[in-house]
């Protein structure tokens, strides 16, 4: 299959899910005073940015990783394709926080959403690290090192978030929150030393070094 292929039906996707999370907002009914109102829609505008910023970084992700390859394998094309499945579940497990963010199911089901997309990515990540003839130029180290941080580390912020929801609901929103900063956290040597060295770990299961 050719790679344009899956990039056309991950633009689509990511459109459409992108584009449901703007339509869940509505103009609000005065009740009283407007400004209140709207201040009163910040549950919904706040976890629409998050959102909006996830997906766009997941895009970016999955083309930045397309990108670099010279051909398709069937594997690899179905590892695309389970990584779409949780991005188009985006706009309900948005919308369900927006609606009951103080809810610990809420921030759960939204917390295993943005994990299951992680995951997910860093699968078909990881399969072409495992078979690096599919890529043109062989992956450099300072790719290696921005999969480890900037996809492994968010992940592990959403799995903490379950177990922080039940501590503090209020604190849980704040570990969702900062998840997607760690993508612009600039992964330099010090960065590298300051981030990965606890966990090393997870480089070493990527790059089997």
């Amino acid at each position: 299959m050719k790679i344009s292929r899956i990039e056309g039906l991950a633009d689509g996707i990511f459109a459409f899910a992108m584009t449901l999370l703007v339509l869940d907002l509505h103009v609000p009914g005065v009740s009283g005073s407007l400004r209140h109102d709207v201040l009163e829609m910040w549950p919904k505008l706040l976890s629409l940015i998050i959102s909006f910023i996830i997906l766009a970084i997941y895009w970016g992700s999955q083309h930045m990783l397309l990108a670099r390859l010279n051909e398709l394998s069937f594997k690899l094309m179905w590892r695309n394709i389970y990584f779409l499945l949780p991005v188009s579940l985006v706009p309900f497990s948005t919308s369900l926080l927006a609606a009951y963010p103080l809810s610990h199911t809420a921030q759960i089901v939204y917390a295993v959403n943005l994990a299951l997309c992680g995951i997910l990515i860093y699968s078909a990540i990881h399969y072409t690290l495992k078979h690096p003839t599919l890529y043109i130029n062989h992956p450099s180290l300072d790719f290696k090192r921005n999969v480890a941080t900037k996809v492994l580390l968010p992940v592990i912020m959403y799995v903490l978030t379950i177990g922080v929801t039940f501590v503090n609901v209020k604190l849980g929103l704040v570990f969702l929150a900062a998840g997607p900063l760690i993508y612009f956290v600039p992964i330099d040597t010090k960065t590298w030393d300051l981030l990965v060295k606890p966990t090393d770990w997870a480089y070493h299961l990527l790059t089997g070094k």
